[in-house]
């Protein structure tokens, strides 16, 4: 019994001091609108940033939606020469005097022709295989040492065709 009275006791200490504090006439309202200031603050911070993470899961959730329904577009078989414009139009985003090289495409596979700076033609394989389509990518390149007229890629323009990995994932699922 005695423990619960020590207690109860501490409890209504406590209260008592709090209440002192907040209520003391010489000080007590600018504490109260000091804390409710506070209050006020972390509470709309509090749903800002719940605004915010629902802004960016809605922004996600669309984004995956685009990369799915983007594959779905492309399941159908596109013909040659269609596959030749997508092959070419990655060319022009990649390679400096893309005109020099030859695209041909035949039953969905490309086949790359023509001169490239050295270690170049690894590079614009791997990007172009990353096409919507594409069955695969044949590489006739022939490597030359760097010079004005010889295609190379461009500086920061060697990252993937943008696709994210869920539509990566679902590419592969199809495939496999």
């Amino acid at each position: 019994m005695r423990g619960g009275t020590i207690l109860t006791g501490l409890i209504g200490a406590v209260v008592g001091a709090v209440t002192m504090f907040l209520w003391d006439p010489h000080g007590g309202s600018r504490r109260r609108a000091m804390w409710r200031e506070q209050a006020t603050s972390k509470c709309r911070g509090a749903s800002d940033a719940v605004a915010a993470h629902s802004r960016d899961l809605t922004n996600r959730a669309r984004g995956v939606m685009s990369d799915i329904r983007a594959s779905a577009e492309h399941e159908g078989e596109a013909s040659d020469e269609v596959l030749r414009e997508r092959v070419r139009s990655r060319l022009g985003h990649l390679a400096t005097h893309a005109h020099s090289l030859e695209v041909t495409v035949r039953d969905g596979v490309a086949t790359i022709a023509g001169p490239v700076a050295e270690g170049a033609s690894e590079a614009l394989v791997q990007e172009i295989s990353l096409v919507p389509g594409l069955k695969g990518v044949q590489d006739e390149l022939s490597e030359e040492s760097a010079s004005e007229s010889t295609p190379t890629l461009r500086p920061h323009r060697r990252r993937a065709w943008f696709r994210s990995a869920v539509a990566q994932r679902f590419d592969r699922s199809e495939a496999g």
